[in-house]
């Protein structure tokens, strides 16, 4: 199983390496980040319903479309495994995308504290709403296109 190494998961795939049980592993874990993301909205602060609402339609989204074009891109209807595929190239997808985006969202927390001081409390609010709010979808859609990108590259002929 592999946590980080996206090049090499991309070859075993290719070459047919990756077993069943490799496979549930990794369903596994892509469930328990599933799980953990969960958790992590049901205790963030509150955000307004028709915010929380618009996040999830784009979400919703975001979902439909990229996991259409990431079946395409592992061949469509004559493409093979392809949720074995998608959970495993998942795994290291999100946990590098997770690092990067956590640096970024320190860097841009850091940079916006010290502009911040501009508003009034109320119009504050609803700026970090809505700043905080785009975070998710952006993060899915970066990991979606990781996802497609690697789908297509398990699908590249071998080269020796």
């Amino acid at each position: 199983m592999y946590f980080w190494n996206v090049k090499q998961l991309i070859h075993d795939l290719k070459t047919n390496q990756v077993q069943q049980g490799q496979f549930k592993n990794y369903y596994i874990a892509s469930s328990i980040l599933i799980l953990l993301s969960f958790f992590f909205v049901a205790i963030s602060p509150e955000q307004p319903v028709k915010l929380n609402l618009a996040t999830f339609v784009v979400n919703l989204g975001l979902l439909i479309s990229w996991t259409n074009a990431i079946f395409k891109a592992n061949g469509g209807e004559q493409g093979q495994q392809f949720l074995n595929r998608f959970f495993a190239l998942y795994l290291p997808i999100v946990l590098k995308t997770l690092v990067v985006f956590l640096v970024a969202v320190i860097l841009i927390e850091l940079i916006w504290s010290n502009y911040s001081e501009a508003w009034n409390e109320v119009e504050l609010e609803k700026i970090n709403q809505y700043k905080d709010a785009t975070i998710d979808p952006i993060f899915s859609c970066v990991v979606y296109w990781q996802i497609y990108r690697a789908m297509l590259k398990v699908r590249e002929p071998l080269t020796v």
